[in-house]
């Protein structure tokens, strides 16, 4: 079976926080518009992520320039706030529409797929985010969201962040993320008629108890998720079940860098069902943490990406588990 060889290089990924103006589940979201608005409980995050660059190389003699994790946020000055008559702040970003930020530009135009990694999808008339959001709530319903983080400012408004939106839902013993953003989740942008934006949306599930400080630790993942997104967003990288993402980092990408987690592998998601959507289709990539012990068994072929997956015996990434090679 073959075994692509994606190497993820997130220099000093461990320790980081968020980046970006990402705001917390306080936050009331129109999906259609995409605007979020700034009455929230929760504050808007502009923490600095601690990646200094982040790139993937498909083998281990072709590198490519890396590209910075760290995007610059819209500022916003003592002339762009507003207060209405409860004394509440309302911000003004002033984004200009004429630079070109979209995140399909660079599509191919395509009619047909020869891609049949994932199984047959599940035919929906619903559109973008709404899709999706359909999906996941026949798996996790609405009451299990536990967290909701937002980009107040969209990738194609000119914001840094290029998911939209990442889903943290309630599984019992374990967190499940979801991402928006990777697909065409508000109209059919790209001419390929074949997928939906880059075809893809990615999640992880995070196994509790294995940290300390809970909100630390799930910003920690979302920001990994973002880093993952950027690379498909700005290069073009499509992630396929059954790869494997090597890091290049010996900590643990624990917020603590206490973990054996270095790495991943990926697998189709076996809760979420793939969708033939208006837009495109909608494959779902699970993430599965892995070791370094367990990836330089699959790159040096010692058992493919499926084998280490069955060894593994689950999808839920635990920061205490010890390597099962």
């Amino acid at each position: 079976m073959k075994v692509s060889k994606k190497m993820l290089l997130l220099t000093a990924i461990m320790g980081m926080t968020w980046f970006g103006v990402f705001a917390n589940n306080g936050i009331s979201y129109d999906e259609r518009n995409g605007v979020a608005n700034t009455e929230m409980n929760g504050v808007a995050s502009e923490e600095r992520s601690g990646v200094s660059s982040a790139s993937i190389i498909h083998d281990e003699s072709e590198e490519r320039p890396s590209v910075s994790a760290v995007s610059s946020t819209s500022s916003i000055d003592a002339e762009s706030e507003e207060k209405n008559d409860a004394g509440e702040k309302h911000y003004m970003y002033t984004v200009k529409l004429n630079d070109s930020n979209h995140k399909f530009a660079t599509i191919e135009p395509l009619e047909a797929s020869d891609d049949h990694t994932i199984s047959n999808a599940k035919k929906t008339n619903l559109y973008g985010m709404e899709a999706i959001e359909a999906e996941v709530n026949s798996v996790y319903p609405s009451y299990s969201l536990h967290t909701n983080y937002v980009a107040l400012i969209r990738w194609d408004l000119g914001g840094p962040d290029p998911i939209d939106r990442v889903t943290i839902h309630d599984g019992g013993d374990y967190y499940k993320y979801v991402t928006y953003g990777i697909t065409e989740l508000y109209d059919k942008e790209s001419k390929d008629k074949t997928k939906s934006g880059f075809g893809m949306e990615f999640t992880i599930k995070l196994k509790k108890a294995a940290y300390k400080d809970e909100e630390r630790e799930l910003k920690n993942v979302a920001q990994i998720l973002q880093i993952l997104g950027r690379n498909t967003i700005e290069d073009g990288e499509i992630f396929k079940p059954y790869e494997y993402i090597y890091t290049g980092q010996t900590e643990g990408m624990d917020v603590n860098r206490k973990s054996n987690i270095v790495g991943f592998i990926t697998i189709p998601d076996r809760e979420l069902q793939s969708l033939e959507t208006p837009y495109g289709r909608v494959d779902f990539i699970a993430f599965i943490g892995v070791t370094e012990q367990e990836l330089q068994a699959v790159m040096k072929k010692e058992l493919t990406v499926k084998e280490l997956y069955e060894k593994l015996g689950t999808d839920v990434t635990s920061y205490t588990r010890k390597s099962v090679i």
